[in-house]
């Protein structure tokens, strides 16, 4: 049977109007503001020519790569795959997860940026049709339920997310019943609130320079008031022994990203969300290409761009049976001498591995590009070799 594609499921796409658009100059702070969910998409346009430099979200920036709020939106920026009316849904659907985006950009036929693919249109589209609706409802799997006191502050909350790789927590009271869920978009703005002392130095970064993450004593100390405060006491419910597609259907239909599964006592025991649809909408093919995320800080030439995503596509095709690869994700920039001008390329490379999701890192400098890509890939295959 035919791959299912987004012209032949007639998923509905948002115009392209509809995204954020945001100056690579900008800074998380302001870039974020406003965003309803941290998967949300940000399209970066540089200002001079008003070409599409990349795409950025809360998700990929402040809870992936720990970037402060005072971060330039340009160091945050990664390429967008490309993704038309005919690109399979369960590579889309690939792609959201591996990118932590759910909105994505859609090209026409002639490679112009047109639309935009939502999580909620794939899941919407796939209820439209009963076999779909019935292979997607046989692979939806229930995720575990992340539980916290809920007497605990939102540093603890937070803290939790992060050690489990978690959106959302459910704050629960003393007989083990469900008070709120407090999700990361919750804390978003938190961690954002520009304040007077939100750089800090926290160790040198690759280039030998202070680093500044979210957090350093002055951000923690922001998120210790109690976590219910921010958190939705409106939690949708559903039975634990719900038919899947029951489940299914309810996340197509709902507004908000979630179930929380009770048993029969009204105590949590799971959690089906936007995210496991997608999982269960990836199942659909049964032979995938590993997504490659490319961060154009160097800003090259897009024929440059593509040469060293051939590369690492070759490379992740090789490793993704042997250690079981979900994503490889490189980062391009330009090493500068004390006069700013450019002396070498900095690549640096992170493969994430299942089950554990363990990250292999690497990286390599070399005046020429291909060089040190082809460097830091060699370090990378003598670790995932071993």
């Amino acid at each position: 049977m035919a791959e299912k594609t987004l012209r032949s499921l007639s998923v509905t796409l948002s115009p392209i109007a509809k995204a954020k658009r945001v100056n690579p100059n900008a800074s998380l702070d302001s870039a974020f503001a406003g965003m309803e969910s941290s998967h949300e998409v940000a399209l970066v346009f540089t200002k001079e020519s008003g070409s599409l430099l990349g795409i950025t979200s809360p998700s990929h920036a402040i809870f992936r790569h720990r970037k402060a709020g005072t971060t330039k939106v340009r160091a945050c920026v990664i390429q967008p795959p490309r993704i038309t009316r005919d690109t399979p849904v369960s590579d889309i659907a690939h792609m959201m997860l591996a990118t932590g985006m759910y909105e994505l950009p859609v090209l026409s036929e002639a490679g112009v940026l047109e639309e935009i693919v939502e999580a909620e249109g794939l899941i919407e589209a796939i209820t439209k049709h009963k076999d779909l609706l019935k292979q997607a409802s046989q692979a939806l799997e229930t995720e575990e339920a992340v539980l916290l006191s809920s007497e605990a502050t939102a540093k603890e909350a937070y803290n939790l997310m992060r050690d489990k790789k978690a959106s959302r927590v459910l704050l629960t009271d003393k007989s083990g019943n469900v008070e709120g869920v407090l999700t990361r978009r919750d804390l978003q703005s938190h961690i954002l609130k520009p304040s007077s002392r939100q750089r800090f130095r926290s160790g040198p970064s690759r280039s030998g320079k202070a680093r500044n993450f979210v957090f350093g004593t002055e951000k923690e100390s922001g998120l210790s008031f109690p976590a219910l405060v921010a958190a939705s006491t409106n939690v949708r419910t559903a039975p634990a022994k719900s038919p899947a597609h029951e489940l299914f259907l309810a996340l197509a239909k709902g507004k908000e990203p979630s179930l929380v599964l009770v048993d029969a006592k009204g105590r949590p025991a799971g959690i089906v969300s936007v995210r496991s649809a997608l999982r269960a909408i990836v199942s659909f093919k049964q032979t995938l290409s590993i997504p490659v995320i490319i961060r154009n800080q160097a800003r090259l030439f897009q024929r440059d761009v593509d040469h060293i995503k051939d590369l690492l596509d070759s490379f992740a095709e090789k490793y993704a049976k042997r250690k079981n690869m979900v994503r490889l994700e490189a980062g391009i920039d330009k090493q500068k001498n004390a006069v700013g001008r450019p002396t070498a390329f900095l690549v640096t490379l992170q493969a994430l591995c299942l089950p554990g999701g363990e990250s292999v890192n690497a990286k390599n400098t070399n005046r020429d590009l291909l060089v040190a890509v082809r460097g830091a890939l060699k370090k990378m295959e003598a670790q995932l070799a071993s």
